[in-house]
């Protein structure tokens, strides 16, 4: 009895070792079969196909893609900040503003070049936490409806969808120095609309800085993103991010209307 069991018990191990080097001689035909992507067509891609992009790294176990994210962010924020404060208009209107708080002459420029410093710096900070704010209510959202994904490839997604944003809003800012304009957007409702309605009418105003083509394409980007992390239908996809949208106006419209109040009762008060 007892040959007999350590005769099944090798051909047991046989079978077992067999399949374990099937398994390991698939894995290692397909990573020597596996077209890799350079990094820059991945780069482009989130641009011509998104959807592509995203399902060649996201599917990837660890998910991959949140480089090209944070460079391609960091690279159009940059130079979208830099580009709006060279807008003559709005650099004339900030040299306006440091002679009012009683900076010299010979100052300006050196504060000049601070302040794009500093700007860039805060716009680089700002894009970075807005996508971690999107992507925290977006997974919110995700596990009230018991959606699947990962929270990492979500904060990908909204990465991207900024990065598309801010790479549109450089287009943005060349045309509003050749024309030129200080609108907060001329790629949009923005350009048609006036400074004092913008102001007065938060409502309207809010509205108006969503209507452009840099915010329609960036939700895009994260109706398709939600999509492929999900692995939902694009039709819940749409669903999804419209309700985090509505979410993220009404919350602009809450932070504005506190604002305005509070600059109310400080003039009251004086």
């Amino acid at each position: 009895m007892s040959e007999e069991k350590v005769q099944l018990d090798d051909q047991g191990r046989d079978y077992l070792d067999g399949g374990f080097a099937v398994v390991d001689r698939e894995k290692i035909i397909e990573e020597e079969t596996r077209v890799i992507t350079p990094w820059y067509k991945h780069f482009i891609n989130v641009f011509v196909a998104p959807r592509k992009m995203m399902e060649e790294n996201f599917y990837q176990d660890p998910p991959k893609g949140v480089s090209i994210g944070i460079v391609g962010a960091i690279l159009f924020t940059v130079i979208m900040t830099l580009l709006t404060l060279q807008n003559p208009i709005t650099k004339q209107q900030s040299l306006d503003a440091m002679r009012m708080n009683g900076i010299a002459e010979e100052m300006l420029g050196q504060n000049y070049v601070m302040a794009q410093v500093t700007g860039t710096i805060i716009a680089v900070v700002v894009i970075f936490v807005g996508a971690f704010f999107t992507a925290l209510v977006i997974q919110i959202v995700k596990a009230i409806i018991k959606d699947k994904g990962r929270f990492g490839s979500l904060f990908t997604v909204a990465l991207l969808s900024q990065m598309v944003a801010a790479a549109l809003m450089c287009i943005d800012r060349l045309i509003a120095i050749v024309i030129p304009t200080a609108s907060t957007s001329v790629l949009g409702l923005p350009i048609l609309l006036s400074e004092d309605i913008m102001i007065t009418n938060m409502t309207l105003g809010i509205l108006a800085q969503i209507a452009t083509i840099p915010s329609i394409l960036s939700i895009c980007i994260l109706v398709i993103g939600y999509s492929v992390v999900t692995r939902t239908s694009t039709k819940k996809s749409i669903a999804v991010i419209a309700g985090v949208e509505v979410f993220f106006i009404l919350v602009s419209l809450g932070f504005a209307y506190v604002g305005q109040m509070f600059m109310q009762n400080m003039q009251s008060g004086l």
